[in-house]
């Protein structure tokens, strides 16, 4: 038994999975949604401008606060857009299920069992999907353009 033989099937397997097929179209449609991607080009254009701002020994204040507010009305209507939540609930459904292979591998048991902490977008899922895929030597650096580069407006706090 060649290890990674059976990685390249485990690999086209996952391929052929509902959710990531699911996936892949909800990340080419929101691909394809420009006002979308205008969005999230003008969201993170203000988290530059706020990072720079805040960067300065003279912070102006109101300049922080104003561009902070448009940034959060941006990451509203990202998160309100339709191809987002597309994509965001195809993205819960994968993450299931590359929980479930990810325990399936690490557990160490005949049968898989649900790690404790369900792996989300923000963690190892992306990792578990790519590696599938190298191993299914179908790898390639296509995807969201801009979704991922997309934070929370939480996370930067002026």
């Amino acid at each position: 038994m060649d290890i990674i033989e059976k990685a390249r099937e485990l690999g086209k397997l996952i391929q052929q999975e509902e959710s990531y097929i699911a996936l892949q179209k909800a990340q080419a449609d929101a691909d394809a949604d420009m006002e979308l991607q205008n969005l999230i080009g003008d969201f993170n254009m203000k988290r530059m401008s706020i990072n720079n701002e805040a960067s300065k020994k003279d912070k102006d204040s109101d300049k922080l606060a104003l561009l902070n507010s448009q940034m959060r009305e941006d990451y509203s209507k990202i998160m309100s857009n339709k191809n987002m939540i597309a994509y965001n609930e195809a993205k819960d459904a994968f993450d299931m299920v590359a929980n479930r292979v990810l325990a399936a591998l690490f557990s160490g048991r005949q049968r898989a069992q649900p790690l404790k902490q369900p792996i989300t977008r923000h963690h190892h899922a992306p990792e578990a999907a790519a590696l599938a895929a190298v191993a299914a030597d179908r790898f390639s650096l296509k995807g969201c353009k801009n979704i991922g580069r997309v934070i929370s407006y939480d996370e930067t706090v002026f």
